[in-house]
């Protein structure tokens, strides 16, 4: 079963790797967003659509989330070192002209020191978006059992057993057992079968 998944999920990270899948939040954010050139409105949208309350400001959760979008993973402590980096006012948030500045850099994500890891983070980052099929942020029974099926099950039908199987497997990659396996979960699933 170990060598299932870890053949399904490697061949899913390799689609990744060679640039076969794309995200839906990628192909929504455009290229032109993500560009550091890209004209001030346009940057400008970037920063409403996280801009979550409206209040004219950015904090971690939002900047996390806004990373998320663009295929890097961040952590809690690492978005909050980039807000405390950019926030120059001192409010514990990032307003736009904060964030204009940090947006033009063309190293935004500097912050991982390790190109490689980064790499893979990123690649994972895409595998987990194509496993979560409803765009939920975790995946779910159901997301797992069509991956299992298609990885692990010849001809897609599930015998008993197997169906079993695939809920034993989902349950261990569940650490916090609240029946979805989060991006962390997933990440450390990858880590413990070898294929990041």
């Amino acid at each position: 079963r170990d060598f299932c998944l870890s053949r399904g999920l490697g061949d899913v990270y390799k689609r990744q790797v060679r640039g076969q899948t794309t995200t839906k939040h990628a192909k929504m954010m455009g290229s032109a967003s993500t560009n550091p050139n890209a004209p001030a409105f346009i940057i400008k949208s970037v920063f409403q659509k996280y801009d979550k309350n409206g209040d004219g400001h950015i904090g971690a959760a939002e900047l996390m989330e806004l990373a998320y979008d663009l295929g890097y993973y961040m952590t809690g402590q690492q978005s909050q070192d980039v807000i405390k980096a950019l926030d120059k006012d001192g409010s514990g948030h990032i307003n736009f002209d904060e964030f204009l500045v940090w947006w033009k850099q063309n190293d935004k994500f500097h912050l991982f020191e390790n190109k490689d890891k980064l790499q893979k983070v990123q690649i994972a980052v895409k595998a987990f978006r194509k496993l979560d099929k409803d765009n939920s942020g975790s995946i779910n029974i159901h997301e797992f059992n069509i991956f299992f099926k298609e990885t692990c099950v010849p001809g897609g039908a599930f015998s008993p057993a197997q169906e079993s199987q695939s809920l034993s497997a989902f349950k261990q990659a569940d650490k916090d057992g609240d029946g979805h396996i989060q991006w962390n979960e997933f990440h450390e699933l990858l880590e413990k079968l070898g294929v990041v």
